[in-house]
């Protein structure tokens, strides 16, 4: 039986990989993750944390059970997909939290987020990059080039990344001003993701069960 939320990811559990279109070009001196670069032809793999069923899951609500803390409640997932709804929820109204359920896949730990006040909501689009509309990894850019910067600053770029946005085909700046790297490095692009792409993908980024020869 398990005791613990970091033992649901072990070497030999199944996988969800979410194939990403083979027109999306790579850049791997700027590594993004999770929806592009880390490995941009399929997704990073995510533990099964979304099934409904006990055969079919490895973070499902029989699991769970065993180890849930004193007042959580389960809470399911929109579908088998699902990336961002947390597993399990606590409290009510203004004192309402639910537990990332990717950072407990992982075994970063148990990070528990407000719901009330837009912290979980936050943490799941800028920090792993789900979106809320989808509850999927974001879009990723489907081009990408290197722009000059007009009388750079001192410790500032002098040359810009921007990638190419499917939704509103603009050229969107995916690294900050300041030469340095960023804690994390897909915040600009999720950003803009967030407040540009809805519900729309890139054609072909869905096929999830589509067998990819990079896997």
């Amino acid at each position: 039986m398990l005791t613990s939320v970091s033992e649901l990811l072990l070497p030999g559990h199944p996988r969800l990989s979410l194939p990403s279109p083979l027109n999306v070009p790579f850049r791997p001196l700027y590594r993004l993750t999770p929806s592009f670069q880390d490995s941009i032809f399929a997704f990073r793999s995510y533990p099964l944390c979304s099934r409904r069923t006990f055969s079919h899951s490895i973070f499902c609500h029989h699991l769970l059970r065993p180890f849930s803390p004193s007042g959580c409640t389960l809470n399911p997932p929109r579908d088998v997909f699902d990336l961002y709804t947390p597993r399990l929820v606590r409290g009510s109204g203004h004192t309402k939290v639910g537990l990332c359920p990717l950072c407990a896949c992982t075994g970063t730990g148990k990070v528990w987020l407000s719901m009330k006040f837009s912290a979980y909501n936050y943490h799941m689009q800028y920090f792993h990059g789900i979106a809320a509309s989808t509850a999927r990894p974001f879009s990723p850019p489907t081009a990408f080039r290197d722009t000059p910067r007009q009388r750079p600053g001192k410790h500032e770029r002098t040359h810009m990344l921007e990638g190419r946005c499917h939704r509103c085909a603009r050229w969107v700046p995916v690294q900050g001003v300041k030469d340095a790297d960023a804690k994390v490095k897909e915040l600009f692009w999720w950003k803009h993701a967030a407040t540009c792409h809805g519900a729309s993908t890139i054609p072909g980024e869905r096929n999830i069960f589509i067998s990819d020869p990079t896997n």
